[in-house]
C-alpha cells in the first residue's frame, strides 16, 4: 500500500489565531515525544495548551505535587499553558465518562488541532515506546471524544465544537509516520530545556531516551 508522506510546516504568517491541544497522559508525555513540535507551534504564534490527563500519581519517581510543578515549568520554557484533569494514573479507561470528561474540555478550549498518542499498543513495545497502557487509553478515549464534542445534545450546556484536525504521536513500534515535522536546532533546544525540568523523571530519561519521536 502506497503511503502519503507529507511534512508539516507553519511558515509564513498566522492569519487567524489557532488553537492546538497536546493531549498526555501524564506530566512529560507531551515534552518527551512531541516537545519540537510544541516548540514549533507556540513560537509561529499558535495559542498551545498541554493537557496532561493525569497528575503521574502512581510513578514510581516523584509525586503529583511535585510533578504538576515541573510540568508547569517546563510548559513555560515554551510560553504555553498547562491543564491537569482529573484522571488517575494507571486506571485510565476508554469509557463515556472519560469521554466527556475530555469533551468539556475540549469544548471550553475549542482547538482547531489536536495531537494526541497513537491509541493502540505495538507488539514488543518498550516502555519509553509506547509501553504504558495509559497512552494508548489516552488516544482512545481522545479519539472518541473528538465527535462528541461535535453532537449538540452531548453536554447541552457547553456549545459543540469541532475540531478540524487531529494528529498522533507516540508511534508503537511498526508504525510509520506520514506526517514528518522538521525540528531545528534553536526548537530542538527549546524542547530539551523542557524536558529538563522534569528532575523527579531523569533517571527514567537514561534509560529510556529524552525525545523518542516528533508528530507522526
Amino acid at each position: 500500500m502506497k503511503t502519503n508522506v507529507f511534512y508539516f510546516s507553519v511558515a509564513g504568517p498566522i492569519m487567524k489565531k489557532y488553537r492546538v491541544a497536546f493531549i498526555g497522559a501524564h506530566p512529560d508525555d507531551i515534552e518527551r515525544n512531541a516537545g519540537g513540535t510544541v516548540a514549533i507551534l507556540s513560537q509561529a504564534g499558535w495559542e498551545v495548551e498541554l493537557v496532561s490527563l493525569t497528575s503521574g500519581q502512581k510513578g514510581s519517581q516523584g509525586n503529583p505535587e511535585t510533578r504538576m510543578s515541573e510540568f508547569h515549568e517546563a510548559a513555560k520554557m515554551f510560553g504555553v499553558k498547562t491543564v491537569i484533569l482529573d484522571f488517575e494514573d494507571t486506571e485510565l479507561i476508554d469509557d463515556l465518562a472519560s469521554r466527556l470528561s475530555l469533551v468539556a474540555y475540549l469544548r471550553r478550549f475549542r482547538p482547531h488541532l489536536v495531537l494526541m498518542p497513537y491509541p493502540e499498543r505495538g507488539a514488543g513495545c518498550i516502555y519509553g515506546n509506547h509501553g504504558h497502557p495509559d497512552h494508548a487509553v489516552t488516544g482512545q478515549i481522545t479519539l472518541n471524544a473528538l465527535p462528541l464534542a461535535n453532537f449538540s445534545k452531548v453536554l447541552p450546556d457547553l456549545p459543540p465544537w469541532h475540531t478540524e484536525l487531529a494528529l498522533y504521536y507516540l508511534l508503537p513500534l511498526g508504525v510509520v509516520p506520514d506526517v514528518f515535522v522538521p525540528i531545528s536546532q534553536p526548537m530542538m533546544d527549546m524542547a530539551l530545556a523542557a524536558v529538563d525540568c522534569h528532575i523527579s523523571q531523569q533517571g527514567l530519561y537514561r534509560g529510556y531516551g529524552a525525545l523518542h519521536q516528533e508528530v507522526g
